[in-house]
């Protein structure tokens, strides 16, 4: 498997601003038997560096995975980033996800966006432009299937480790304050 980066120092500031903070694979596996089969020999590399390189944080007040969780894949990756995007725009959430998206309105028509009956883009989303036609993120769906990806995808803050010291926020609440550590390293 792709070693994770370390980033002691990302890794330490994720901690001081979240509940829980978990590898991507140690948070799947917690949940069931299934969660052994996140990474498989043959698995393409950029796969195995998404599964390494990604932590899950959870918010102090965020709720638990669903009880009846289930790793079964019914829908396609851009059926399923379209129900997340829907939820977050009729939930009125502030996430990096629903960036560029909103409810049509009378003031404010035009096409829903594929897969949704009621929402619109009026800015260009790259994160979810990458994430919808990404063959890592779809073997991921695969893996976990659609009640264990959406729950990631509107539930939890997932960070991906850029060696050797950044962290990229790939999902999702927005930080609602910049994540810059209170001392600064010596000059």
């Amino acid at each position: 498997m792709t070693r994770a980066p370390r980033c002691p120092a990302v890794r330490s500031l994720l901690r001081s601003r979240y509940r829980e903070v978990w590898p991507l694979a140690t948070f799947v596996r917690r949940l069931g038997p299934e969660g052994r089969r996140l990474v498989q020999p043959g698995d393409p590399k950029i796969y195995r560096t998404l599964v390494a390189q990604c932590l899950v944080c959870m918010h102090w007040g965020s709720q638990p995975p669903p009880a009846d969780l289930s790793f079964h894949q019914v829908s396609s990756l851009k059926e399923l980033v379209a129900r997340v995007v829907q939820r977050l725009c009729e939930r009125n959430e502030r996430n990096v996800l629903a960036f560029g998206f909103e409810l049509l309105n009378e003031a404010r028509g035009g096409p829903p966006m594929a897969f949704t009956s009621s929402v619109r883009s009026y800015l260009p989303n790259t994160v979810i432009e990458t994430l919808r036609v990404s063959g890592a993120w779809m073997l991921l769906l695969s893996r976990v299937g659609d009640d264990l990806l959406v729950y990631l995808l509107a539930h939890c803050a997932l960070y991906l480790l850029v060696p050797p010291s950044c962290a990229y926020q790939g999902r999702w609440p927005r930080a609602s304050k910049p994540l810059i550590p209170t001392q600064q390293p010596p000059a």
